[in-house]
């Protein structure tokens, strides 16, 4: 008898945010990236036996796309479950960040209420760092730690003989109390015998076109080409106390060959039409004479597809950045590099992050990738435990100085697993619990710490970015303004009411000699003030940064009860 499985896919954002949504207030667009992981599993219980039935609830994919036709979460939550082909016998639900937590614990109540006799099993890199937490659930049944390609396969291969036989990686109720037990699952040692993603399972036609991709695919222009995610390695080395990936994947590096990673390529592009390929490698540069034989083979590949581009949203690492290898990147069709830093202090990274990050080294490569035409964003966190206003100050100060072309800052997050999650914890400022799981968020700080508040925190993050990027861009200082435009167009792109990007925009405009774009550059500013809450409580805010700007009529400032940005 095959079994059944309908796998559970959680959305990325704060449970607050999707709340957010549904009140009809302002809510980061949704970030759509591949389920690799539920995708991986199918494939492996499917390569293990062919009778396996297998289906996916998406709820990251029905957030993006069926949200508007739903009143509150509970009814996007069932809003597919009619849908589903067969009566599972097993949910698998996927909990990769923490962040989903609280939507993950509603979802888990109402499918059981749908299917109360199937098995729930949690996995994913959230569950993995919370599994005693989950397994308390009346509800959930497993908990499924660390990688589990094999740990899965071995579950649903005895699951209806003999359902409870000890498997490492997978724990059921009877573990609780004993975490020294509580091993992750056994790690796949050759990628190459995971197969390829069960991509069929999702809707790929929304995946690989959606305009809220993750991370570097610069939006603007390219809303019409399609982008897939792949991983070439697993694990990560490095000790940086905010991240959590070590917990499920290791500190060893693994790698795929090169001619498997080329056919998955290869693959996406003739079903799919894929010509973005995003890396969401921890660490894809870790071995130079790995990477750059890998990065050969996909310079030739490029040739066979038409504007094809390489990516990595996860950040790539300065200090494997050596100049043979940003130059196989350029080769392969990198045109626009996110660069992981996180702090431009040097105390900061040696002694609070234990990043190391070579500060020196990090100018030289985006001055390297730049001066190149690569487009550059560099990635910033602010907030760390122990970290003052004024160290906090010198990354500001340096994401000036290095001359990216665009510089994100976030907020740390006291993500389960990392040890900076502990530090806040010791510190007092962060309970243990799911309320600040469920709600902490890259964007915004809901704690107070020693070193700022959180409404400070908030604040002083989003100056970083007006100041950084829009008043102090280098490609407008340097005179180039198309350039320049192209980055402010990315930013209304995704929020429209963005007044100081339009007035931004209308500078580049106005430097270009384009009198009448500048003219209607300041009666869509104005419009905005008048007409948007957002716009209005911005200008009210930020307006003071917009010298010599006034709208064209002065009734449009009025003070307004929007939600804060």
């Amino acid at each position: 008898m095959s079994v059944k499985i309908l796998f559970i896919n959680q959305p990325n954002v704060p449970f607050d945010d999707i709340e957010k949504l549904f009140e009809g207030k302002n809510m980061r667009p949704p970030t759509l990236v591949i389920p690799l992981g539920i995708l991986w599993l199918s494939s492996c219980v499917k390569k293990h036996d062919e009778n396996v039935q297998t289906h996916v609830i998406d709820y990251a994919h029905d957030l993006y796309k069926y949200a508007d036709q739903c009143r509150n979460i509970d009814e996007l939550i069932a809003y597919q479950l009619d849908a589903v082909p067969f009566e599972p016998a097993i949910l698998a639900f996927s909990a990769v960040f923490s962040a989903s937590h609280m939507f993950l614990i509603r979802s888990i109540k109402r499918l059981k209420e749908q299917w109360p006799s199937a098995t729930v099993i949690v996995g994913g890199n959230h569950a993995t760092n919370a599994t005693e937490h989950l397994l308390e659930n009346p509800d959930v049944d497993f908990v499924a730690r660390g990688e589990a390609e094999i740990s899965f396969s071995e579950f649903v291969k005895n699951f209806s003989t003999t359902p409870h036989v000890p498997i490492q990686g997978i724990y059921s109720k009877e573990a609780l109390g004993n975490d020294s037990c509580m091993v992750v699952g056994e790690y796949v040692e050759d990628l190459d015998e995971v197969p390829f993603p069960d991509w069929d399972l999702i809707d790929m036609e929304v995946y690989t076109k959606t305009k809220w991709g993750r991370g570097s695919k610069n939006i603007y222009g390219h809303a019409e080409r399609r982008t897939a995610s792949i991983m070439t390695t697993r694990g990560c080395p490095f000790s940086c106390t905010f991240c959590a990936s070590h917990t499920t994947s290791g500190r060893k590096m693994r790698y795929r060959s090169v001619e498997n990673v080329i056919t998955e390529i290869d693959l996406l592009n003739k079903k799919f039409g894929v010509n973005i390929i995003s890396a969401e490698d921890d660490l894809f540069t870790a071995n130079r004479k790995k990477v750059i034989p890998l990065l050969k083979a996909i310079r030739d590949k490029k040739n066979e597809i038409e504007d094809f581009e390489f990516q990595f949203p996860n950040g790539l690492s300065v200090n494997t950045l050596f100049d043979d290898v940003m130059d196989g990147l350029i080769e392969c069709g990198t045109t626009y590099a996110n660069i992981a830093i996180e702090s431009g202090s040097e105390y900061v990274q040696r002694k609070i992050i234990t990043k190391n990050c070579n500060l020196k080294r990090a100018k030289e490569v985006v001055k390297y990738l730049r001066d190149r035409g690569v487009t550059t964003r560099c990635y910033f966190v602010l907030g760390f435990p122990g970290e003052t206003r004024e160290f906090m100050q010198e990354t500001v100060d340096f994401a000036k100085e290095i001359q990216c072309d665009w510089a994100q800052f976030s907020i740390a997050v006291p993500l389960r697993g990392t040890v900076m999650h502990q530090q806040f914890i010791e510190s007092g400022c962060v309970k243990d619990n799911a309320a600040v799981w469920g709600n902490s968020f890259i964007y915004e700080r809901n704690f107070d710490t020693p070193e700022i508040g959180a409404e400070e925190m908030n604040e002083f993050v989003y100056r970083a970015n007006l100041e950084v990027n829009f008043f102090n861009n280098p490609n407008f200082l340097s005179g180039n303004y198309s350039k320049s435009a192209g980055l402010y167009k990315e930013v209304l792109f995704s929020f429209p009411f963005h007044i100081i990007a339009l007035y931004c925009l209308m500078k580049c405009h106005e430097a270009m000699g384009e009198v009448e774009q500048v003219k209607e550059d300041i009666e869509n500013i104005s419009r905005l003030i008048g007409e948007n809450d957002l716009s209005r409580e911005m200008y009210s805010k930020y307006g003071e940064m917009m010298k010599d700007f006034t709208p064209v009529t002065e009734t449009h400032i009025e003070k307004s009860s929007a939600v804060p940005l």
